[in-house]
């Protein structure tokens, strides 16, 4: 298990990660349930945050906007041609198919925003308990701000996300069970030049 740490210089949860004694990577991940509206164009995930050794650290909430029809998320990209170890091109270009704001309230009242985009991606499961599909995401946030302790940071936020669903679209109010983890990496204010 990772050292649970946030203090500035430490690095955060995964020191092994950082790029620069400023930074801190700080990792996360939630439990909690995604609610539709009715044309499943929009939809929200409330949900409690846990640290890496799986203690309560405050709550998630996210609003999502698709782009895309619903069917569209179970078609996927073209597998990529090499080279993957030289700087040189094409890269095809992928369609973003969501966007996503949100905030993450941690248990001592701090808390971060970012808002970016999204990707989906579902498959019919062949056997479920309860579900016909499973929805997964993918997120690329910029920090916008924060409070507390995270008053003025900077920095990026990842997500990957899953959901099991009955149908897709589904039933519109209809509340799921969705799982997150989130990765941030930040530089904190008094660390970050005045332009």
């Amino acid at each position: 298990m990772f050292e649970q740490t946030t203090a500035a210089g430490t690095g955060g949860d995964v020191p092994g990660a950082i790029s620069d004694a400023r930074e801190e990577v700080l990792v996360r991940f939630t439990r909690g349930q995604v609610v539709t509206e009715p044309s499943f164009k929009f939809f929200s995930v409330t949900a409690d945050i846990f640290k890496l050794d799986g203690s309560p650290d405050g709550v998630y909430e996210a609003e999502y906007q698709l782009t895309a029809p619903p069917a569209d998320l179970f078609l996927r990209p073209v597998q990529p041609i090499p080279p993957f170890d030289v700087p040189q091109g094409p890269v095809d270009h992928i369609t973003i198919n969501a966007y996503t704001k949100g905030r993450w309230k941690f248990a001592d009242g701090s808390s971060i925003l970012a808002i970016g985009t999204a990707n989906f991606h579902a498959v019919k499961v062949s056997s479920a308990a309860n579900a016909a599909v499973k929805l997964w995401v993918t997120g690329n946030q910029i920090i916008t701000g924060g409070t507390g302790q995270f008053d003025g940071v900077q920095g990026l936020k990842i997500l990957s996300g899953a959901c099991d669903l009955p149908s897709l679209p589904a039933q519109p109010g209809q509340l799921f069970p969705a799982q997150t983890v989130d990765a941030f990496r930040i530089i904190r204010a008094s660390d970050i030049a005045k332009m």
